[in-house]
């Protein structure tokens, strides 16, 4: 009867866990540094436009879509997280999807296990395509910077405030 119980609450606990996996816009990984072989959520490939099938359960996957020019900086952020010195691993960078294009992903994740010398023996994250909110933030800035050179050359001053009727900006004048 204990064992039924207990059976009976792992498949809940499972069933929640793949529920809130599935209900989250985010593709998930779990890394073991031991043998470099990574368990990759569906969703994860799909945001690179593969199916789980389609590719290999290890870090030289992942390393193989890492935009070469963001490697170096993002590797020893996953370094600085290996050896203690962050608590946790976040990176924004580059990574190919299948179709060639370039997307921003916003890359998090934590050392769940480690042996009994602290190094690290797993790992584990997820994936967030942000693309679209990367394409909107420098939509906004050339909008931004339009309206301060039309601003700055106009005869008028012109003026921003915030909430609180704070200048947060002003124009030079003529």
């Amino acid at each position: 009867l204990e064992r039924n119980i207990a059976e009976m609450k792992l498949v809940s606990s499972e069933t929640r866990f793949r529920s809130a996996i599935d209900a989250i816009d985010e593709g998930v990984w779990d890394w073991n540094l031991q043998t470099g072989e990574v368990v990759f959520s569906d969703k994860w490939p799909r945001i690179f436009g593969y199916e789980l099938e389609e590719i290999e359960p290890n870090i030289q996957t992942w390393k193989n879509m890492l935009h070469p020019d963001d490697e170096p900086r993002v590797m020893q952020t996953v370094s600085k997280h290996l050896d203690g010195t962050v608590e946790s691993y976040e990176s924004t960078h580059r990574m190919k999807h299948k179709n060639g294009k370039w997307l921003w992903i916003l890359d998090r994740g934590n050392v769940v296990e480690r042996d009994e010398e602290g190094n690290p023996i797993r790992m584990i994250g997820a994936d967030l395509d942000i693309t679209r909110r990367r394409e909107w933030e420098e939509e906004l800035n050339e909008s931004r910077e339009r309206f301060r050179s039309f601003a700055e050359a106009a005869a008028d001053r012109f003026w921003e405030t915030d909430e609180d009727f704070r200048f947060t900006y002003l124009s030079d004048s003529s």
